[in-house]
């Protein structure tokens, strides 16, 4: 089952779960679109509508990768978001591409593993709220647009590097590495990780 072209593992499993009972004598492959409209009174504005919206959102993403690229130290890659939201002039924008970049390397990294499809965002001065990555306007765009770059080469002879880079300052990668006998916690492909952004108060969920 997908949404908006994006596997959903948690839908996947129900029908999976449906087609164990089933009594069939032979196969047949059939696909169902199932088309979904938001009632226009609960939609907040959202700034990166259309084809102008989505220019801006991959230069954003290729910028931040460009910046992210140029830290050297542990120190300029702590200043890195505040850097990205005087660049990029939007708040949450500039943590979302400093937060979602690296899980989205590191998920894609070890896709032989299974990644829970649900993120907890622990908001400054505000309750933690867990949230499907499929509800989230940016994470897919965004990880569209960080690999459109790096197929197109952005970097050169180094994007393979920075890609690497990207993994290695995961919360993702920083579990699996700490994580003893990973292979037998693995197994079944359940990886038990979880992934929880902090972010400043100033942050909305999109």
């Amino acid at each position: 089952c997908r949404i908006n072209k994006d596997k959903c593992q948690e839908l996947t499993k129900k029908v999976e779960q449906m087609a164990q009972d089933w009594q069939v004598d032979s196969f047949t492959s059939q696909k169902a679109f199932i088309l979904l409209r938001q009632e226009e009174e609960t939609i907040r504005p959202y700034p990166y509508w259309g084809e102008q919206g989505q220019q801006e959102l991959r230069q954003a993403v290729r910028r931040t990768a460009q910046l992210f690229d140029s830290c050297k130290t542990q120190q300029e890659y702590e200043q890195l978001a505040d850097r990205l939201r005087q660049e990029l002039g939007d708040a949450t924008l500039a943590e979302e591409c400093y937060a979602y970049l690296p899980e989205i390397c590191a998920e894609h990294a070890i896709a032989q593993l299974r990644v829970p499809e649900t993120v907890m965002f622990a908001i400054e001065e505000q309750a933690a709220v867990l949230v499907s990555k499929h509800q989230l306007a940016n994470y897919w765009l965004m990880r569209d647009a960080l690999f459109e770059m790096f197929d197109e080469g952005f970097f050169g002879k180094r994007t393979t590097e920075v890609y690497r880079s990207y993994v290695h300052v995961s919360s993702t990668y920083d579990a699996i590495s700490s994580t003893k006998n990973i292979a037998d916690e693995a197994e079944n492909g359940e990886l038990p990780i979880a992934v929880c952004y902090r972010c400043e108060k100033d942050f909305e969920i999109r």
